[in-house]
């Protein structure tokens, strides 16, 4: 013979690990509230392994020499700045370098306005 279903408990919404304010269930991300977002973007200095020859390769893949004879033929070079996700773990933004610091940091300075903004917006909707 089965058991008799249980009542359902009532539900109790995601809460902002920082303030305690609900959060929208299905992101899971950041509440409403604006006083405590993090910095998601960081500047980083972009290097790429050079050949001798000429050649690049990524830092971020399988090492670019095949045999150790061949690693004194490469070295870690710099060629910019570039941008780091830190909610996502990516690096780079599909696009080459900024040339300085100061050009990436202008560029995280907008992404950050952008996600403030939209938090912002977000909020002014949750508001009844």
């Amino acid at each position: 013979m089965r058991k008799p279903r249980e009542p359902e408990t009532e539900v109790q919404p995601f809460r902002c690990v920082k303030c305690g304010e609900a959060v929208n269930k299905t992101t899971k991300r950041d509440c409403a509230c604006t006083r405590h977002l993090t910095p998601r973007f960081t500047v980083e200095e972009s290097k790429v392994w050079r050949h001798e020859s000429g050649r690049t390769a990524s830092i971020f893949g399988a090492c670019p020499w095949g045999q150790s004879s061949e690693e004194k033929e490469w070295s870690l070079v710099s060629v910019g700045w570039t941008v780091r996700d830190g909610l996502r773990g990516t690096v780079g933004l599909g696009r080459v370098p900024f040339k300085t610091r100061e050009e990436a940091q202008e560029h995280v300075d907008a992404l950050h306005a952008q996600r403030a903004a939209h938090a912002a917006r977000l909020a002014r909707r949750s508001t009844p």
